[in-house]
């Protein structure tokens, strides 16, 4: 009857172990999941800022800041999704999850390609912003030539 008992506890040990294993895999691979989720959507988003190009004319101008300034609310929705992994990492690190190394190289590599999208983002804001500039500086300067040539007849 004890040997049972000890073979019964040994069983029930086993069991927890392995319940607990299978949680951390399950988080390991929400993790996963939701950090290759806000890695897909950074790679579309970087490929959409290429495609931004400042035009030749200002109702270009205005068709790609209209553009930018839908791709910035879509970027600001999202920051929340990198906040969320970055806090299921922590999660994982406070209670010493077997596969820390994976979860900080995961962590870091998402939040760096985050950085780099906000850089390139801040980047084309300037550009659309300076090319812009360029353009309306040339309407008001054809607006004062025609307004010269007026007053001159």
């Amino acid at each position: 009857m004890a040997s049972i008992d000890n073979r019964y506890k040994d069983l029930q040990d086993l069991a927890k172990l392995r319940k607990q294993r299978l949680l951390d895999a399950l988080s390991l691979y929400k993790l996963f999941t939701e950090a290759d989720g806000v890695e897909q959507w950074i790679l579309e988003k970087e490929k959409m800022l290429v495609t931004m190009v400042p035009g030749k004319d200002i109702e270009d101008c205005e068709i790609m800041k209209h553009r930018f300034d839908g791709f910035d609310r879509e970027m600001n929705a999202n920051a929340s999704r990198v906040a969320v992994v970055n806090q299921l990492a922590r999660q994982l690190l406070h209670v010493e999850h077997p596969n820390s190394d994976a979860i900080v190289a995961r962590q870091n590599d998402l939040n760096q390609k985050w950085s780099e999208l906000r850089e390139r983002a801040e980047n084309k804001r300037e550009e659309l912003g300076s090319a812009h500039g360029v353009q309306t500086f040339h309407i008001e300067c054809r607006e004062t030539v025609t307004w010269i040539e007026d007053k001159v007849v």
